[in-house]
C-alpha cells in the first residue's frame, strides 16, 4: 500500500492561494475530481486524495485548509498639528502593529510632517497597511492695535489681528476689538483657520 503525502501550505490568508501537492504513488484522484499530484485551492475546505501505486495499490489521506480573515487596518488622529505640536496616533484592526519609523505599539506620537504607515497584523500573520499624512501649519502671528496711552475718562480699542478667532484674557470677549478704559496689561490668544 502506497504512502499518501498531502504537502503544502495548510493555513493562507483571504485573496491567497494554496497549492496541495500528493506524493506516494503514480496516480492520484482528489476529491475535487482533479487528477493531477497538485490542486490550488482558495477556499477554506477539507480536500481528500486517493494515490495508486504502480501495482495499483491504493491509499488516501485528507488535508484541511485554513483561511483567515485579513484585518483592517486603520489610523486614528489628526491630519494637521500646529508648529510646535505634537499628535497620537493610533493604530487599529488587529493584534501586533509595527510603524514605518519602527515602533511596535498600536500607538506613537508624532510631531514632524510627513507620511506614517502601520502595518497591522491579524489571525495567521495576515496583515494589512494603513498610512496617514501628517501636515504642519505655522502658528498665527498676533499682534493687538491701539492707542495705550490715554487720558484719565478716555478708553481706548484694541483690535487683535492675525486669526479667524479671538480669546481675551479676563473674560473681555471672543471679537477682535475690545475698548478699554482700565489701565492694566491685556493679552489675547489668536486661533487661525486651521485652529
Amino acid at each position: 500500500m502506497p504512502t499518501a503525502i498531502i504537502s503544502g501550505d495548510k493555513e493562507i490568508c483571504a485573496g491567497e492561494e494554496s497549492i496541495f501537492t500528493a506524493s506516494g504513488g503514480n496516480a492520484y484522484l482528489w476529491s475535487t475530481n482533479e487528477t493531477t499530484s497538485a490542486i490550488k485551492l482558495a477556499t477554506a475546505k477539507t480536500v481528500t486524495v486517493t494515490v495508486t501505486d504502480v501495482n495499483g495499490c491504493k491509499n488516501n489521506v485528507s488535508e484541511t485548509l485554513t483561511v483567515n480573515v485579513k484585518p483592517t487596518a486603520n489610523i486614528d488622529g489628526a491630519t494637521e498639528i500646529c508648529t510646535g505640536s505634537a499628535t497620537t496616533y493610533t493604530a487599529t484592526g488587529g493584534s501586533a502593529y509595527e510603524w514605518n519609523n519602527g515602533v511596535k505599539t498600536a500607538s506613537v506620537t508624532v510631531n514632524a510632517a510627513g507620511s506614517y504607515t502601520v502595518t497591522v497584523t491579524g489571525n495567521g500573520g495576515c496583515t494589512d497597511v494603513a498610512t496617514k499624512t501628517l501636515s504642519i501649519n505655522n502658528n498665527p502671528t498676533a499682534t493687538i492695535t491701539g492707542d495705550q496711552d490715554v487720558c484719565q475718562g478716555e478708553s481706548s480699542t484694541f483690535t487683535a489681528i492675525g486669526g479667524t478667532k479671538y480669546l481675551w484674557s479676563g473674560g473681555l470677549g471672543t471679537t477682535a476689538s475690545i475698548t478699554v478704559s482700565t489701565a492694566g496689561t491685556y493679552s489675547v490668544t489668536v486661533t487661525d483657520a486651521s485652529g
